[in-house]
């Protein structure tokens, strides 16, 4: 068993002949209270629980090219993508979300996870809740 730090993946074998790769980054579920990574830290949203509208904000720890938050409910659909136009480095970023889906439409009360994407890879997800 060997955890390779560049990709977080971990890399098992067994005495046969099977070996596996498991990325980390897939296991973060955002539950933890402080997830930090070494490219990011994701701050919890504010306020939550929340009505109507919330702000979700993180810090970078490196430079990188895109940003954006995805929203997902508690099925796993997809239900908004917040783009990150300018970001800054060791600075608190911050994106607000109005609890609407990509057609505009209010989405329902209940759980929601978002996760932060940088260069198209996922590093972070956490948990919120919508009370109307």
């Amino acid at each position: 068993m060997l955890i390779h730090q560049p990709t977080c993946k971990l890399l098992l074998g067994t005495y046969g002949c099977s070996a596996y790769i498991l990325d980390l980054n897939d296991l973060n579920t955002g539950i933890h209270e402080d997830v930090i990574s070494n490219k990011v830290e994701l701050l919890q949203n504010y306020p939550n629980p929340f009505n109507l509208e919330t702000t979700i904000s993180f810090i970078l720890k490196a430079s990188v090219n895109t940003a954006e938050i995805e929203i997902f409910n508690i099925r796993g659909q997809k239900v908004k993508v917040l783009k990150i136009e300018s970001h800054s480095m060791n600075l608190e970023n911050s994106v607000v979300w109005n609890s609407k889906n990509e057609q505009g439409n209010s989405v329902a009360s209940g759980t929601y996870f978002y996760r932060l994407k940088l260069d198209d890879e996922i590093v972070a997800t956490r948990k919120m809740i919508l009370l109307k």
